[in-house]
């Protein structure tokens, strides 16, 4: 089994083949049971963590949570087999995981290696979540269809467009890993654009 820095490494040694980095869309909440999978596969995975301190009935705990929600990734040489081979199997298809980024292109996406090295010192440093006081709240009204910049977080610096806004959240629409994303943003941590 590899480490992720050794798989995310080119191989050319020998013939073998390269191993690329794929993103693969997991079911709700199965981010880490996807990882563990893909592992006893033989494959290189991991998911960016970031923590939490949640409320508990012993007072506040610590959590490791995903910091893209319903994301994983895979290093491996043939995706498209891969995915086949998991599709088959009822308990990963479509609970555990539910597709590969680009897969139904000629070329399905792949991170490059910069990519691959910045997620994945997020996921052995895990990033503490720090849920700050926006000073600009009486001033933020962001509505549905407004483009909207996010101020804190993993995605602090980031645009995209709110495309529904639901109780104290909105979900906004940004572009990341080759295409369009949608991530849940607390109203307290977005700013409206022009």
């Amino acid at each position: 089994l590899r480490t992720v820095a050794e798989a995310g490494q080119q191989e050319d040694q020998g013939g073998e083949a390269m191993i690329r980095w794929h993103v693969i869309r997991t079911g709700p909440q199965t981010e880490f049971k996807a990882v563990s999978r893909l592992k006893r596969e033989g494959l290189a995975a991991f998911v960016p963590i970031e923590v939490k301190v949640l409320k508990a009935r012993r007072g506040r705990v610590q959590r490791n949570v995903p910091m893209l929600t319903r994301y994983a990734f895979v290093g491996c040489e043939d995706i498209r087999g891969l995915w086949g081979y998991l599709r088959e199997d009822p308990d990963v298809y479509p609970r555990m995981m539910q597709g590969v980024l680009g897969i139904n292109r000629i070329n399905p996406f792949c991170l490059t290696e910069d990519e691959v090295s910045y997620l994945a010192s997020l996921s052995e440093n895990p990033v503490p979540y720090v849920r700050s006081v926006n000073p600009h709240k009486a001033k933020l009204v962001v509505k549905e269809g407004q483009t909207a910049q996010i101020l804190d977080g993993s995605f602090a610096g980031r645009k995209g467009q709110v495309s529904k806004v639901v109780g104290k959240k909105a979900h906004v629409l940004t572009e990341m890993f080759n295409g369009m994303v949608t991530v849940e943003i607390s109203l307290d941590h977005l700013e409206a654009v022009g």
